[in-house]
């Protein structure tokens, strides 16, 4: 008993390091990364939708920027408040299916895939943070829901899953599965017959309702970012085997995403001797974890088999929470006081590794995305377009890197993002406004434009171009060049 009580201490100190570290480590970076910058812009716009997903993460990273006085830490801590609640519940899925240490254990290990320590650095923040926080609690609670049915769990689940709808719509690919479940296990099935399942449907459906009138207001405009997408990666293979390479490749990185915690694990089970042995007793919570922790990843390569298109693997990362949970499970292991000092120790060794290598990358990088002077910049293209309209700069476009960062340094100035089939919701005659673009080559301004205004004569677009020089934390300097164009109003 002791021990247990003395590993559970310890899980709410690892708690504790991986929510400062990381958001401190995250602070060597000189510009938010352009998925947080993205995001605050978002619930700029205060509305129902964004030209990518629902509004929520951008509501919430927007509330947090501001009240803080427009702090770039507080967007980091924000992004790992999500994350270690969502591992707290890992942790509490855990405790259903393990012991408590083995839940502990299950839950820290997955400190050793990167998608928890560097991705969530490189992101800052996104509507994946939210999934991170969201989709344990709804796996969480669906269980207690199904197993104690009070309509206390029923109406949790409810509000999650809304959340979780208003966040990504990613989210169905763990919502498909619990639908599965309900049809397809007899545990499920007799919630068909109770009012909870209904109540939690019911409350779900109100939270996502007015993200739907939204979409259908405007015709379903978040979608194109999907249509886009697809298009985007549909030639990356050129054969038959698509159909198949496609899918298979997704699985392998995300294999090769959880490589260090199959290698900790199987490694203690080798070194302290432990049998290879497999559970495969197909019991309820077998079939539940089976639902809830692999179908979902299963069904994301659907899109893969459907059409070969390439599909990007951070799209499965949200969904491999489970994974710490499942190898403790399915492959059981006794476990000693030597073990868990053994798993520990590679657990803060690929913290302590991890930080390192961000820290050398943030303190010498010259890379223009990561060190791009806002406020150099900002005061250059509004002096060049009040000496070229006589007026105040009010919308700026081309590559959201260097525009976006403009809209969150001088409110006053609106990113016009280059939307599907040339249409923004957000400003409705764009046609009627003069507009600065910015990028980083001549040819690329000229295609930002005739994406957004594509009657435009590229042979009457005058370029501007200035040299800036950026500066790495430790003094070494990099010169680069950037473009702009001034479009007037028709």
């Amino acid at each position: 008993m002791g021990k247990i009580l003395n590993i559970k201490k310890f899980f709410f100190i690892y708690l504790l390091m991986h929510l400062l570290l990381w958001s401190c480590i995250a602070l060597l970076r000189q510009l938010l990364p352009i998925d947080a910058a993205e995001s605050i812009y978002w619930g700029s716009l205060c509305d129902w939708g964004t030209n990518k997903h629902p509004p929520l993460a951008g509501w919430i990273s927007y509330f947090v920027y501001n009240i803080t006085g427009k702090l770039d830490f507080s967007i980091y801590f924000l992004g790992q408040i999500f994350i270690i609640i969502g591992l707290f519940y890992v942790y509490k899925i855990g405790t259903l299916f393990l012991e408590e240490t083995k839940a502990i254990l299950a839950t820290m290990i997955m400190e050793t895939c990167y998608v928890y320590s560097y991705c969530t650095i490189y992101d800052g923040f996104n509507p994946n943070f939210l999934l991170f926080c969201f989709l344990p609690m709804i796996v969480y609670y669906f269980y207690l829901a199904i197993n104690k049915n009070k309509l206390s769990d029923w109406v949790i689940l409810g509000v999650l899953a809304g959340l979780a709808s208003l966040a990504k719509y990613q989210s169905i690919m763990l919502f498909i599965p619990i639908f599965l479940f309900i049809i397809f296990t007899k545990q499920g099935r007799q919630q068909i017959k109770k009012s909870g399942l209904y109540v939690s449907l019911f409350i779900a459906f109100l939270i996502f309702l007015p993200h739907f009138i939204w979409l259908f207001k405007n015709d379903f405009f978040s979608l194109g970012y999907f249509i886009e997408s697809e298009i985007k990666y549909s030639d990356y293979f050129n054969n038959n085997v698509k159909y198949i390479l496609s899918p298979a490749l997704f699985l392998f990185r995300q294999f090769i995403t959880i490589l260090g915690i199959i290698f900790i694990y199987f490694s203690a089970k080798i070194i302290f001797k432990s049998p290879m042995k497999f559970n495969k007793e197909l019991n309820s919570n077998s079939i539940f974890l089976i639902y809830t922790g692999i179908l979902p990843l299963l069904i994301q390569t659907i899109p893969g088999f459907l059409n070969g298109a390439f599909m990007i693997p951070v799209w499965g990362f949200t969904l491999l929470f489970l994974t710490g949970v499942l190898i403790f499970y399915f492959f059981p292991m006794d476990i000693s006081e030597k073990i868990i000092k053994y798993i520990i120790s590679w657990i803060f060794a690929s913290m302590i590794v991890i930080s390192v290598i961000l820290t050398l990358v943030y303190t010498t990088t010259r890379d223009l995305p990561l060190l791009f002077p806002t406020k150099k910049i900002h005061q250059d293209i509004t002096k060049i377009y009040k000496e070229q309209t006589g007026k105040d700069l009010k919308y700026i476009a081309g590559f959201i890197e260097f525009s976006i960062p403009i809209s969150l340094y001088d409110s006053k100035i609106i990113t016009i993002l280059d939307c599907w089939r040339h249409s923004n919701p957000w400003i409705k005659d764009i046609k009627k406004e003069d507009v600065l673009f910015i990028d980083r080559y001549k040819s690329f301004v000229i295609n930002d434009v005739k994406a957004i205004f594509p009657e435009t004569n590229p042979s009457d677009i005058k370029i501007y171009k200035r040299e800036i020089t950026v500066k790495s934390l430790i003094g070494k300097n990099k010169k680069y060049n950037i473009n702009y164009a001034i479009i007037k109003k028709q």
